[in-house]
């Protein structure tokens, strides 16, 4: 092969390939201007120059590829307010002579964002300062306006559209594989993925990785139950040795219980019929022959996680209660968004 003629190809090689057919470019990097973003295309391209017949010298041979680019004409205008954000100085605290800390104010007599904290003091600033409600793995922004752990969702002073954060990072938003993090009491965060709800805006749809659930625990051997059962409605029969349920009411809990001629429920006798007590939110295990308590809902105050492995749902017993183990509300230093 002719050495001119290939390195034409490779030549041309390089340049064709950016082109599918265009390319963008960035004429200027000032974020105001909104005409530096344009495009270059491919447009035509002349193989050769040559002619045939040929004549008996060799040619230069040359080829042509034509580019088009719009060039956009901005006409004259008077930025007076950026209204971006640059830079933040400010003082963390000022020590007055006593050795305290004291108010600290700018020049136009505003407080200092950060007087009176310590200076080992974390402070985490969030976009909006939403709550997060994590709810039958979906999640809400919430402002709780004082109102505690009882937020009317429907109400919108109480809830925000995820627009309003996902707006602020134009484009990095990625439907099923943007994160949304929350951290546990333990310091580990679960992780979810992420997709905004098609007919809600309110509403972001969460996947939740099972690898960053906490860890199950160990009660008597086990972390788990195998099943949550009203012991008022369910009468567990001939129930396997080994078995176990998380009760959600009280088993014989009755005034006369232990006194002569007192008869409970049949269904929550021990095989040599004599009568179990139980309460709600303990978990309770047959042996082959009784009934007794593995898990005490009145003397554990640390948290505990336990799996119904009927339902694979995972439960978290804290502050009295139990509940999914990443439910609830989170306050706004306890999750982020990783988009």
């Amino acid at each position: 092969m002719d050495y001119k003629y290939d390195q034409k190809l490779q030549l041309f090689e390089q340049i064709a390939v950016f082109f599918t057919p265009s390319f963008e470019i960035q004429t200027t990097d000032n974020y105001l201007d909104w005409t530096s973003l344009s495009t270059v295309r491919l447009d035509d391209v002349n193989w050769t120059s040559r002619q045939i017949p040929q004549g008996v010298t060799e040619d230069i041979d040359i080829m042509t590829m034509s580019f088009d680019t719009p060039i956009w004409i901005t006409p004259p205008a008077k930025v007076k307010k950026l209204g971006v954000i640059t830079k933040i100085i400010s003082n963390i605290f000022a020590s007055s002579a006593q050795g305290t800390i004291a108010n600290v104010y700018d020049q136009a007599g505003a407080a200092d964002v950060f007087s009176n904290i310590s200076p080992d003091t974390t402070v985490t600033i969030t976009p909006g300062n939403y709550d997060l409600l994590v709810l039958n793995d979906t999640a809400r922004l919430i402002h709780r306006n004082g109102a505690g752990e009882n937020i009317d969702i429907t109400s919108p002073k109480n809830t925000a559209s995820w627009l309003k954060i996902l707006d602020l990072y134009p484009g990095k938003f990625r439907a099923s594989l943007s994160e949304l993090r929350f951290s546990q009491s333990d310091g580990n965060e679960v992780i979810a993925y992420m997709s905004l709800d098609p007919s809600d805006e309110f509403i972001m749809r969460l996947n939740i990785n099972r690898d960053t659930i906490p860890s199950n625990t160990i009660i008597a051997g086990r972390g788990t139950v195998d099943a949550v059962i009203n012991p008022d409605t369910f009468n567990p029969g001939a129930v396997a040795t080994n078995t176990r349920y998380l009760i959600l009411e009280d088993i014989n809990n009755n005034s006369q219980f232990g006194q002569p001629g007192y008869q409970g429920p049949t269904a929550w006798q021990n095989l040599n019929g004599t009568d179990f007590q139980a309460f709600a939110n303990d978990i309770i295990e047959w042996n082959g022959s009784q009934w007794n308590i593995v898990f005490s809902s009145s003397s554990v105050h640390s948290v505990i996680y336990i799996t119904n492995s009927y339902t694979s749902t995972q439960y978290k017993w804290e502050n009295g209660a139990w509940s999914k183990s990443y439910e609830g509300i989170y306050n706004a230093t306890l999750w982020r968004l990783v988009l």
